[in-house]
């Protein structure tokens, strides 16, 4: 019996990061390595665990992060739109921001390893050797 009610959740998380990591990629047009899909699961469950303990998180950059990653910050409010849908619960904006800083960590992952070499190979012509 315990096993169902944690396949349940779990598939529940699944559903919900996966419909998230599809508006993403098919409304909002990001190119996404595929670990979101594990780090998001994993942090919608954290948040789940979270309001049924009454616990809420707030974060202090909740502005500067809708400002300057907009539209990683929207997908993060489809996010806490379709988790207070679909659990009846009060989801906080803020909740908004820790999603979209998945979606950045996660398409930086996919920037900066090109970029990496790119100077990597800019700082080895330019050696000077003794």
């Amino acid at each position: 019996m315990k096993n169902m009610r944690i396949k349940k959740v779990l598939n529940n998380n699944v559903v919900i990061a996966e419909d998230v990591i599809t508006y993403a990629s098919k409304e909002k047009g990001l190119e996404l390595k595929e670990l979101i899909h594990i780090t998001l699961t994993d942090h919608i469950d954290g948040v789940l665990t979270r309001l049924k303990k009454g616990i809420s998180l707030s974060n202090q950059l909740t502005m500067e992060i809708s400002r300057v990653y907009d539209t990683e910050f929207q997908i993060g409010l489809y996010a806490v739109n379709l988790l207070r849908e679909k659990i009846g619960s009060e989801v906080l904006r803020d909740e908004a921001a820790f999603v979209a800083m998945h979606f950045l960590n996660n398409r930086m992952d996919l920037i900066w390893p090109a970029q990496n070499r790119k100077y990597g190979l800019y700082s080895n012509s330019c050696m000077i050797r003794w």
